[in-house]
């Protein structure tokens, strides 16, 4: 076997395992009390390249409101004492499921 034929085969086999690799997913979901907007969870988006799952929590009152979703920008953090939370992931598709 010559040097260009492992080359190439070192080549295909590289590209076929990035192919393989699957795209990072997240909940696509907005949650609002006593509307079933998304009980199951299986709706979902594909974050692009650079993206993040977002897990939006807001408090208001005793209600809870979740938004979850792909975004371009995300900083997890805190907001109002605790009324609006961020976290952000693409340590694994559906990360960002409640």
């Amino acid at each position: 076997m010559t040097k260009v034929t492992k080359i190439i085969i070192l080549l295909i086999v590289t590209i076929s395992l990035l192919c393989s690799v699957e795209a990072l997913k997240c909940v696509d979901c907005l949650e609002i009390p006593f509307i079933k907007s998304c009980p199951s969870q299986k709706e979902t988006c594909e974050a692009k390249l650079g993206q993040k799952c977002l897990l939006t929590t807001l408090f208001v009152g005793k209600l809870k409101i979740s938004i979850q979703k792909c975004v371009d920008h995300c900083v997890n953090a805190t907001l109002n004492s605790s009324i609006t939370q961020y976290a952000c992931c693409n340590s694994h598709s559906l990360c960002n499921r409640l």
